[in-house]
């Protein structure tokens, strides 16, 4: 029933509100949070009609490059507890239609997410600390969510064996693991370098 579907993207709507806002509030003013959560909700539902799973994440997107540039915010910094609070958003919503397994992923990623930001400072691969690690994270989960249940999606246009769906996840990991690693303050030459001196 419609009011099923209505009823489980409020209730994610108020988690991820209240992700955003327990995260940030001590930085930022309650009135730009719920801007923000309430024009990323706006556009994660236009993309979700207009495209499915992969227009949220594109909603999103276009919100908070939106909101970042109007209040002159980091990038980083909201990328991290947009990611966050976007893990508790999809664990609602996956549970609330019924999707098993996505939940899980969903869940998995709370618990990823979580460990990232309490310890990705003291982890000595992330040399640098900046930043980005958090929101990283939870693009990864996301986009492994997406290459677990696209087979089930009944979206048939396939390449190479897989769904369109599961190569747009596969390669936002890559993106997203890449990303990362240069946000830690690797460079490949200086690695590779490394390794071949110890050598």
């Amino acid at each position: 029933m419609w009011w099923v579907r209505v009823s489980i993207i409020v209730a994610a709507f108020f988690v991820g509100s209240f992700g955003l806002w327990r995260g940030m509030r001590e930085e930022h003013k309650q009135e730009e949070i719920i801007n923000l959560a309430l024009g990323l909700a706006g556009l994660g539902i236009i993309g979700w009609l207009l495209v499915g799973a992969w227009g949220i994440l594109l909603g999103w997107i276009l919100a908070m490059s939106w909101f970042v540039k109007r209040y002159e915010w980091s990038w980083w910094e909201w990328l991290d507890s947009v990611g966050e609070s976007g893990m508790s958003v999809g664990l609602v919503l996956a549970g609330g239609w019924g999707s098993v397994k996505l939940a899980a992923v969903f869940a998995g990623g709370i618990l990823v997410t979580w460990l990232v930001k309490t310890s990705y400072r003291r982890i000595r691969w992330y040399k640098s600390g900046r930043r980005g690690a958090v929101g990283l994270a939870a693009v990864v989960c996301f986009g492994l969510a997406q290459m677990m249940v696209a087979k089930s999606s009944g979206r048939v246009i396939y390449l190479g064996g897989w769904e369109l769906a599961q190569w747009a996840g596969l390669w936002v990991m890559i993106a997203a693991v890449t990303t990362l690693y240069l946000r830690a303050g690797h460079r490949v030459t200086q690695d590779i370098g490394g390794i071949w001196r110890r050598k």
